[in-house]
């Protein structure tokens, strides 16, 4: 399965590195871009 995600974000740097790597933890087995 491929999926695009897309992250909307203004002034929440900590959140989005948190986001991102929640994506490389949980992301196995997924094909993302």
């Amino acid at each position: 399965m491929e999926v695009s995600v897309i992250i909307v974000s203004y002034n929440t740097k900590k959140l989005t590195l948190a986001t991102i790597a929640s994506l490389y933890e949980e992301g196995s087995g997924v094909d993302f871009e």
